[in-house]
């Protein structure tokens, strides 16, 4: 439904301005209808989009019409963009006046196949673009503004305006005077005279004189003929077939010297006098053949009675002997008419005489010379003789030689003429009184063979009454020339060769014009006449301005085609890269180059082809895609070389496989560029990883859609494994932080995996990376981002889980407490190493630091209860009477000793403990010193050794605490010294006043001895003591 408005609404659009032409041109014809003298029809409106249907149009104003008029047709490029074509034709059915009118200002409307359609319906014209009188920019006026400029159009076509056109008519008047003194036309202000001639015959059906005004007007405007020139020298190779490998006779001589009329005549033709009108009222005398011509030969031979040549080409006639002397004789001659030398047919005849002619004998066995003379052309100073000499001397190399070959004969001298006297006249007379006439060798040769000739008698032709079998006899016995391809030469007159000059240069000057204005067709037509005169003609004139033709061309072609090339690789490295403008015209270019192809005859190899300018497109993209091998792959030159080259593969489809193969290039180095990515993300060389990312990213709005999005792909792939290794942290300290304890090494890989974490959580390149990454993701509504974790996340999970594992650590000291009271100290320590070996870690140090140090505290509270505990075991006995729990207070001991650890965790807190208790002990010891020492253990006091031996008993109760307070030991040693020594005082003093002998003493001692290994034995017995012999431990104060 759709689609049928659409086409109806175009139907209506395509009716509606052929009715509003056809209505605009109907109010014209009424304002104006005097001057509407000329046929107008304004064709249906056609679609370019429909095939066929401009060519059907351009065929139906070519059948469907006649006679002078004028075709208007609405043309639709496309969207309604309407272009104007106006085609003007002649009465005799040629056109005058074809163009196209684009009313759009900037419009891309392309005309090929408009100009293809037109020349496949008129092959021999160009349609032609006219620039519009109204424009506008908006496409959508273009209807009204075509309408506009065909009225104009036709306004100019029909003389609507007559001041205006009489004004331009005087304009193109002074134009054309210019232009025709500038190809060196010295009567060209008479041209308008000519014209107005012209037109007042045509006007008067003087259809002859008609034609010799055009003619003259003509042979002004184009002083040479080639085509015709080429069409005489066609006819004269016909005729050099027909005579080729015989034996021929020529007649040479000017025009009007009766060459034709002599051939008739000899030819056995009846000849008469009679005379011809050649103007009203005035006749001329006239010889030609009388009844019917019986020789075949002779239809192609004509007269005139006029002094002009009939004769355009060389006429072979054969003649039969025995027509001419009887039935006895056998055989025949061939006479050939050939254009009078000089001819006044104009240069077109004299020049295809020189070359048709002298190429036609060339041909033949061997050549006799009939060389005519007549008395009308001798002149008064024999100018006449003089000329046909010098005819002879150009045409025949080595006359001097050949003197033998020619017959010479005299046409129209009086009877009374004596031919021999009046040659040795002009002789006497003119050449040897002419010193330059004197030297030259060869005229006076020629000469003198005349005269000689001549002295017998002259062959004097008289057509009328004269028997042709005299002057046949005599051509019979003349040798002919042999080998004549080697004598005769081309001769050609002064002003034929002036006039060809003139025509080359004309030619040469029309080459140079057209090929401005890129009319290559008129090129191809002037270089095609200018070659033509250079392949008929040996002149170096008609040479070299055919090779400066050339040379122009081809210079003006290569120049187009540097400065287009040039402004197009400035174009191609610019930083603003290509525009439309610039590939259309490098387009345009081309176009232009396929259609110069034309030239390909004239031009050969030296001719640049469509390809080279491809190539040149091709090169600098090569050279440009070499140059970029050294760039970063996101620099933004490598984006405008992909936005060249995609644009160009739009407008030039054989440069898409070298876009493809760019890509391909530039896609491996991208993939070396991400892959590189991999390393320094598994090295963790994260500064190194975040430049390759900005790479890559960087690369996104350069490459990613001239790779079919394979830079946001590998883009994600890349940022997901890093992240990924990132997380792989965190997952791996899963399996390490599952066990009960950690080893140095556990440690030192969890400190590695935090480092690695802060290194990359503190790198701001990478976290700018990532950033960006999820900030992509979020605008193109990626799913994917809900899934990513940030750098930072990642961190924040795995030191969460390594707190955690503190924490549970933590954690498990209170519930030691709890289970194992004060023995808990020495497990506890393995806990903070634990912990203390953990928070070696700066982020758990800081995060953990409150649990850690309010958990020292406990511990540390813990120890001072021990203390309290052991001062309340201190504190409140009666040292005289009271019995210590020395055993609680060395258990109390040990387990305070265990909490030697606490020192490091919280310097001072286990020796604040251990020496405050350890000095009340030694003081509780030092007080038992003192009421020992202060014992009189003398005989007098014999009481004081059961009260000594009961602080003995005390001190020696204190023995389990040696281990846990070694000073006390010290001290009791010294203290046992001390009383020994005090004792040994008594007991001396005893043996020297009851004078005891040694030997008592000796007993006593090892009655002593003897005793302490009693006390030791026992102390063996202890059943702790048992279990740590047989667990080889032999000595108790080593597990101290």
């Amino acid at each position: 439904m759709q689609n049928s408005e659409h086409a109806s609404n175009q139907t209506y659009q395509k009716s509606d301005i052929q009715a509003t032409l056809l209505r605009q041109l109907d109010q014209l014809r009424q304002q104006y209808p005097e001057r509407f003298s000329i046929s107008i029809y304004v064709l249906a409106a056609v679609d370019e989009t429909v095939d066929g249907k401009v060519e059907e149009s351009f065929k139906q104003a070519l059948t469907y019409y006649s006679g002078k008029r004028i075709i208007l047709i609405p043309y639709n490029s496309g969207h309604f963009h309407w272009i104007g074509i106006l085609i003007q034709f002649n009465s005799q059915e040629h056109i005058e006046q074809c163009e196209f009118i684009d009313p759009v200002i900037g419009s891309d409307f392309v005309p090929n196949k408009l100009q293809k359609q037109f020349t496949k319906v008129f092959p021999n014209y160009i349609l032609r673009s006219r620039t519009a009188f109204m424009k506008h920019e908006n496409q959508s006026k273009s209807e009204t503004l075509v309408i506009a400029n065909l009225l104009s159009l036709v306004q100019n076509a029909t003389n609507i305006s007559s001041e205006s056109n009489q004004s331009n008519l005087q304009q193109f008047e002074k134009s054309l005077i210019s232009g025709l003194t500038k190809w060196n036309i010295s009567d060209a202000t008479k041209l308008p005279e000519e014209i107005q001639e012209a037109e007042k015959q045509i006007q008067n059906d003087d259809a002859s004189s008609t034609v010799r005004c055009l003619g003259e007007l003509l042979t002004k405007m184009r002083p040479l003929n080639v085509q015709e020139i080429q069409r005489l020298v066609d006819k004269a190779k016909v005729a050099g077939k027909l005579i080729h490998g015989k034996e021929i006779i020529l007649l040479i001589g000017e025009t009007g010297t009766g060459k034709s009329t002599t051939i008739q005549f000899l030819a056995g033709s009846k000849m008469k006098k009679t005379k011809v009108e050649v103007e009203p009222g005035r006749f001329l005398e006239h010889i030609t053949a009388d009844g019917l011509i019986t020789n075949s030969g002779l239809e192609n031979v004509i007269s005139s009675a006029r002094n002009k040549s009939e004769t355009r080409y060389i006429t072979p006639v054969t003649i039969q002997l025995k027509d001419i002397f009887g039935s006895y004789e056998f055989g025949e001659i061939i006479l050939c008419d050939a254009p009078g030398f000089g001819d006044t047919a104009g240069p077109e005849v004299d020049i295809a005489n020189g070359v048709g002619v002298i190429e036609a004998i060339k041909g033949c066995k061997s050549v006799k010379i009939l060389a005519l003379s007549s008395y009308k052309s001798l002149g008064d100073r024999g100018q006449g003789i003089q000329r046909l000499a010098h005819l002879l001397i150009n045409m025949i190399h080595g006359i001097q030689d050949r003197l033998s070959a020619i017959l010479y004969a005299f046409t129209k001298y009086p009877s009374t003429i004596d031919v021999s006297a009046l040659l040795i006249d002009i002789k006497m007379s003119k050449v040897d009184t002419d010193p330059l006439l004197r030297s030259d060798s060869a005229f006076v040769t020629v000469l003198t063979d005349m005269i000689n000739k001549t002295k017998v008698g002259a062959e004097n032709i008289d057509p009328v009454c004269g028997d042709p079998r005299n002057i046949i006899g005599k051509l019979k016995n003349v040798h002919g020339i042999m080998f004549p391809e080697e004598v005769f030469r081309f001769s050609m007159s002064e002003e034929t060769q002036a006039c060809i000059a003139n025509q080359a240069q004309r030619d040469n000057s029309s080459v140079k014009s057209a090929f401005k204005h890129k009319d290559i067709d008129l090129v191809v037509y002037y270089l095609n006449k200018l070659k033509t005169l250079k392949d008929l003609l040996e002149h170096s004139t008609a040479r070299d301005t055919y090779e400066d033709a050339i040379r122009f061309v081809s210079d003006s072609i290569n120049e187009y085609c540097t400065g287009v090339t040039k402004k197009f690789n400035r174009a191609l490295v610019s930083q603003d890269g290509l525009g439309k403008d610039d590939i259309d015209e490098y387009k345009s270019a081309i176009e232009y180059i396929q259609q110069i192809q034309k030239l390909t005859e004239h031009l050969g190899s030296n001719l640049l082809s469509p390809e080279s300018l491809m190539q040149n497109i091709h090169s600098e993209l090569q050279r440009r895609s070499q140059a970029l091998i050294e760039e970063d792959l996101h620099s933004p030159l490598i984006g405008i070389y992909f936005d060249n080259l995609c644009i160009l593969k739009e407008t030039f489809k054989q440069l898409e496989s070298f876009y493809n193969k760019s890509c391909e290039s530039f896609r491996e180095r991208f993939e070396k560029l991400q892959q590189s990515a991999r390393e320094p993300i598994y090295i963790n060389d994260f500064n190194k990883a975040a430049e390759i990312i900005l790479k890559i990213s960087k690369c996104l709005p350069i490459l990613n859609s001239h790779l079919n999005g394979l830079v946001e792909e590998k883009y994600k792939n890349i940022v997901q494994l890093l992240l990924q290794h990132l997380n792989s942290f965190s997952e791996k300290a899963d399996s390490i932080l599952a066990r009960t304890r950690l080893s140095e090494n556990d440690i030192e890989v969890i400190r590695d995996y935090v480092k690695t974490m802060r290194s990359a959580k503190e790198n701001s390149a990478l976290q700018d990376r990532i950033s960006t990454y999820l900030e992509m993701l979020t605008k193109i509504n990626d799913k994917l981002v809900e899934d990513v974790k940030s750098i930072s996340d990642n961190y924040n999970v795995l030191i969460e889980k390594i707190v955690n594992y503190f924490n549970q650590i933590n954690n498990r000291i209170p519930e030691l407490f709890q289970t194992s009271g004060d023995r808990a100290l020495e497990d506890i320590e393995t806990l903070v190493n634990d912990m203390d070996a953990i928070r070696t870690i700066p982020e758990i140090e800081s995060k953990t630091a409150g649990a850690y140090y309010r958990t020292v505290e406990s511990i540390r509270g813990h120890m001072q209860q021990l203390q309290r505990d052991v001062e309340q075991l201190l504190f409140p006995l009666d040292l005289q009477s009271g019995t210590l729990n020395y055993g609680k207070i060395a258990r109390l001991l040990s387990r305070l000793k265990n909490a030697k650890w606490m020192n490091r965790v919280s310097p001072g807190a286990y020796d604040t403990s251990i020496n405050r208790v350890t000095a009340e002990l030694i003081q509780y010891f030092h007080e038992l010193e003192d009421s020992l020492m202060k014992l009189d253990l003398s005989l007098r006091y014999p009481e004081n050794v059961s009260v000594a031996e009961g602080i003995f008993e005390k001190i020696e109760s204190l023995s389990v605490l040696e281990r846990s307070v070694p000073e006390l030991k010290k001290s009791k040693d010294a203290m046992v010294q001390r009383f020994l020594e005090s004792v040994q005082g008594n007991f001396n003093r005893i043996q020297a006043k009851f004078n005891l002998q040694d030997i008592t003493l000796y007993q006593m001692k090892q009655e002593l001895k003897e005793l302490e290994q009693i006390i030791r034995e026992y102390e063996d017995l202890h059943s702790a003591r048992v279990f740590l012999r047989k667990h080889d431990f032999s000595d108790i104060n080593k597990l101290n």
